[in-house]
């Protein structure tokens, strides 16, 4: 898939407020750019914040792609969600204001056949439930997840 339908393809399935952190094959290390992209997410939470003056809550939804098992890739999902958890505390992000949640191989931007490999299945969305940037909607967690109207 090139980049350019890669990034349709991103954009049809999520918010246009969803931040997505983008992994290497089976890693939890983040990248300089989701490095950058994390710094911006924690510099901007003020800006984002509600009325009251809280930083937005954010679930952070981790992704894998098909190449692994069922069960190793939901783990390794819930691990690249709790990795970008970890960078966002670090960078003053306060914890209670993060949820994570591993979907494995469940919710994939590019449809594989099982064992392929797909980067741009390997993936933390960075939802906004409160804030200026969340959109309310029934999510699979039933609570507002930022993706819909």
């Amino acid at each position: 898939m090139t980049s350019l339908a890669v990034i349709v393809a991103a954009l049809s399935l999520a918010s246009p407020t969803d931040v997505v952190i983008w992994f290497e094959h089976d890693s939890v290390a983040i990248s300089e750019r989701g490095e950058r992209t994390l710094q911006m997410v924690a510099n901007d939470a003020a800006l984002e914040s509600d009325h009251d003056g809280a930083p937005p809550t954010l679930v952070l939804e981790g992704h894998s792609d098909r190449l692994g098992s069922q069960h190793y890739n939901l783990d390794l999902s819930l691990r690249r969600a709790l990795a970008v958890r970890e960078r966002l505390i670090t960078l003053g992000y306060p914890a209670a204001t993060l949820s994570t949640v591993g979907y494995g191989e469940s919710a994939p931007l590019v449809t594989t056949e099982d064992g392929v490999p797909e980067a741009d299945n390997r993936r933390v969305h960075i939802r906004f439930v409160t804030g200026r940037r969340a959109r309310h909607c029934a999510g699979p967690l039933s609570f507002p997840c930022g993706n819909g109207d």
